[in-house]
């Protein structure tokens, strides 16, 4: 008979074999451009200068996989290694298709751990949800995991989202464990992962309020306890928190301390006989001559005495109009404390230039107070112990900086940056089956029946009756609670450009789905026998008034198999029957949705397949057209006018382009395709790049 271990390690060997499989012939997709070559830098150069905007861990394990495998050339000659602030795109385009590396094979190995991971991970989400619940729920969680197209489509990219829900599903079981057995041990591991969590992406921050919400309502749900030992416990408990924050920190700034190694903490004023080693496409742009003191300086009016450049120098830069601060920036040495000044320049609302923002004594906005975190950010690099941990409060700034400004994205027909509060329900609802919405109702209403059942038997009132269940049921009720804060978090959020964004709460909603739906499957109402109707009526309820769930339940599971393998390779675009099926789906929202680059190498094929001699291209994603298409490829776009013969354009761009601009967005009209409408695809490369051929 065959275990319920066997059967897991079937489905996770399946799953592991369908990612392999699908990527294959996929090319590089847009955040990999940044992500990889980031990965070598921090690997290979111990330099943390590219894609600070991520924590480390994924990228670094993915770039090691990678250079035992390949061994490339990683370019440290270029501009956008030296001299540009973050210089990740250039520098992965030029890393990958520029420097006489294979980077199919480069991308291959490199999305290899991560695939992995993602199979680890669903062990992991089976093994707690047997030991927590029971083996029919940890099963039914990881087929979910396993057949979910979301998870499907991006446990396969070297990008942050499979990781961040790693993090948060082990940061939230550790602390459960933590909150129920506070021994030095679990206080160690809780730490230990809360640290791992935190280096896998800064969503990851939206632990602090988790876990506050969840020692709060432990201690307040606990049973039998009077106020005073309540408070006892917490403080107990809360002072364990803190070291586990703590130890958090001393793992962050460790992996953080390795990767600065070799990256610069300032940024030297050049001594006269000093002249940079530059490459040929380098260009070194005059220091305006504005910064008032009494050092000498060269003729272009930086210091020559070969000092560190000040904070309030480099600050003082960035009073200058754009382009002039971008190119003037690039003169200085890269340093981690010129980068922190230049990217976090408009975190909560500009630089400090008068030095009174955090002067406790002025009369500041809070608002323009959180400014002081981008300060204490800068000044870290003066300091060696702090640097580490300033490098890592660089990037958790300038995702809170991106999150308020949004994204430019299409969505519902409309291009915007404002983002929408139907964005994710909606994205949700679409790119998930069918088939496990139907689960979800079928789970709601049982739970929802029960609520109703105990009401109307249970005597005590509803505070004691929630406390009782939170008692009882911790584990479901921290599941919600990373459901609704990450949730509401996202919703708010201007920042629309993937229902990635919400995977993280994926594996708690399969699990709380999984083990409504196990009770409803064994839930029978017994009579008690005391004759042979009553033992009747006893077989019925549980074998034979049952079989109808059992049929319910075993052809939404075989729908979705159905869904996965219809939808095999193109996970990244899967879209379910509600929104008219995968073929439509451009049509609702784009980008990771849809379209992030990954058909360009089946683009390669329908030009080859057809004999297409020339085709312009106007293509959004991490591959090179050039790379794969070689002559045959003519970049264009909009403003160049139409085109005669074959046209591809992806369908990030084509929407972008073609669809109504909200009125805060501004799109020029040579930038519409104007000349495009009226004419309909004649193919698609994969589902996400249209082929045309016009006269």
């Amino acid at each position: 008979m065959l275990t319920i271990n066997f059967l897991a390690k079937g489905i996770l060997l399946a799953m592991f074999l369908l990612m392999l499989a699908s990527i294959w012939n996929e090319s590089g997709t847009m955040d990999e451009l940044a992500h990889i070559p980031a990965g070598f830098g921090y690997v290979t150069q111990l330099d943390y200068r590219l894609n600070p905007e991520h924590p480390p861990l994924l990228k670094a394990v993915s770039a090691l996989f990678a250079q035992i495998a390949v061994r490339p050339y990683f370019p440290t000659n270029t501009p956008y290694w030296q001299i540009e602030p973050n210089g990740q795109w250039a520098q992965g385009g030029r890393f990958l298709y520029d420097s006489g590396n294979d980077p199919d094979a480069i991308i291959f190995w490199s999305r290899l751990p991560i695939i992995l991971l993602s199979v680890f991970f669903g062990w992991l989400i089976f093994v707690w949800t047997k030991n927590r619940f029971r083996e029919s729920v940890a099963l039914m969680s990881l087929t979910l995991y396993a057949l979910s197209p979301t998870v499907l489509a991006h446990s396969r990219y070297v990008t942050t989202d499979l990781g961040a829900s790693f993090g948060f599903f082990i940061g939230v079981i550790s602390y459960i464990s933590f909150l129920e057995k506070p021994t030095w041990r679990n206080t160690a591991i809780a730490g230990i992962l809360f640290g791992i969590a935190e280096l896998l992406k800064f969503s990851l921050i939206l632990l602090l309020p988790i876990y506050g919400i969840m020692l709060l309502a432990y201690i307040w749900s606990r049973p039998n306890l009077h106020f005073h030992e309540r408070i006892k416990d917490l403080k107990h408990l809360f002072g364990k928190t803190i070291i586990i924050g703590l130890t958090g920190i001393i793992l962050i700034s460790a992996v953080y301390a390795i990767f600065t190694w070799n990256y610069p903490a300032r940024s030297l004023h050049p001594v006269r006989s000093q002249t940079p080693e530059t490459s040929a496409d380098m260009q070194i742009y005059p220091v305006r001559d504005f910064i008032s003191n009494g050092a000498s300086r060269t003729s272009n009016g930086t210091r020559s005495d070969g000092s560190y450049w000040t904070r309030q120098e480099l600050t003082a830069l960035m009073r200058l109009p754009e382009p002039d601060r971008t190119e003037t920036i690039k003169q200085i040495p890269l340093s981690q404390m010129r980068d922190a000044v230049y990217l976090l320049s408009s975190f909560a609302g500009g630089p400090d230039y008068e030095e009174i923002t955090c002067d406790p004594r002025e009369d500041v906005k809070i608002s323009r107070r959180v400014r002081c975190a981008a300060e204490f950010t800068i000044r870290a690099a003066e300091w060696p112990i702090l640097r580490p941990l300033g490098e890592y409060l660089i990037g958790l700034l300038m995702v809170i900086q991106r999150s308020a400004g949004g994204n430019t994205a299409y969505f519902l027909g409309e291009v915007s940056a404002a983002g929408s509060r139907l964005y994710f329900p909606l994205l949700y609802a679409l790119k998930e089956h069918l088939a496990f919405h139907i689960l979800t109702l079928i789970a709601l209403w049982f739970g929802i029946r029960k609520i109703i059942r105990s009401l109307r038997t249970d005597t005590n009132n509803f505070g004691v009756r929630v406390r009782k269940w939170i008692n009882d049921h911790f584990a479901e009720f921290s599941a919600l609670a990373v459901i609704i804060i990450y949730w509401a978090s996202s919703v708010k959020s201007p920042l629309n450009i993937g229902i990635r964004h919400v995977l993280p709460t994926f594996p708690f909603i399969f699990i709380l789905v999984s083990r409504q739906i196990v009770e409803w499957l064994r839930f029978h109402e017994y009579a008690d026998p005391a004759n042979f109707l009553s033992v009747l009526k006893n077989i019925w309820q549980l074998w034979i008034r049952v079989l109808p769930k059992y049929f319910i339940i075993g052809f939404l599971f075989l729908w979705m198999v159905i869904n996965v393998f219809m939808a095999f390779p193109h996970f990244l675009a899967y879209y379910n029957e509600l929104s008219g099926g995968t073929p439509d789906g451009y049509l609702i929202a784009t980008d990771s949705n849809y379209d992030w680059g990954q058909d360009l190498k089946r683009l390669a094929d329908y030009v080859k397949a057809n004999g297409v001699e020339k085709i312009g291209v106007d293509y959004f994603g991490a591959g090179n057209p050039r790379y794969y298409l070689g002559d045959k490829f003519e970049s264009w776009w909009s403003a160049k006018g139409p085109i005669s013969g074959y046209f591809a354009i992806s369908a990030t761009f084509l929407q972008g382009a073609t669809a109504t601009p909200a009125p805060e967005f501004i799109r020029r009209p040579e930038d519409s395709y104007e000349w495009l409408r009226g004419y309909e695809p004649i193919g698609r490369a994969g589902y996400s790049i249209f082929i045309y051929r016009l006269p």
